[in-house]
């Protein structure tokens, strides 16, 4: 595993082994990137370290889209340096203007290496449940309220 906050703890209690960013890259078939996005993690991911990726490899990104550099990206599935990608985010998914003018949208749907999904990772049937149950408990608290009040 890599993390710039290193887990010695961690590390012992999992059994796993540290190393570094391009290490990891290099002996991975499938680089799942969970971080958060701070100025450190902003294109971690990018040419430079792409290089390193096997050509069999994979990305999974489902951290913000702003943590792959993505015209390198873009590239390196262009020229076939990586297998392919799955993305849940993407650094401007928000602006409209972004869909016209990426080239991993227009290289999505020409080619099947690479999976673009909107960022709902947490849409499941059990989150919609405890969702409902949460809000209509908040609506039951406000009500009450409400008649005590009166």
């Amino acid at each position: 595993y890599y993390d710039k906050n290193r887990d010695n703890i961690q590390e012992k209690k999992s059994k796993i082994t540290y190393c570094s960013l391009n290490k990891l890259m290099k002996v991975s078939d499938i680089l799942v990137l969970t971080i958060s996005l701070n100025k450190s993690t902003i294109n971690l991911v990018n040419k430079k370290n792409l290089k390193y990726m096997k050509k069999s490899s994979y990305i999974i990104n489902t951290s913000r889209g702003e943590i792959i550099n993505e015209e390198d990206l873009y590239k390196s599935l262009k020229n076939n340096k990586i297998k392919g990608a799955a993305l849940d985010v993407l650094k401007n998914e928000g602006d409209n203007k972004f869909f016209k003018n990426s080239n991993l949208i227009r290289y999505a749907k020409k080619n099947k290496n690479l999976i673009i999904t909107p960022h709902i990772s947490g849409a499941t049937n059990d989150s919609w449940k405890l969702s409902e149950i949460f809000i209509a408990n908040e609506i039951k608290k406000i009500i009450k309220r409400d008649c005590l009040e009166k």
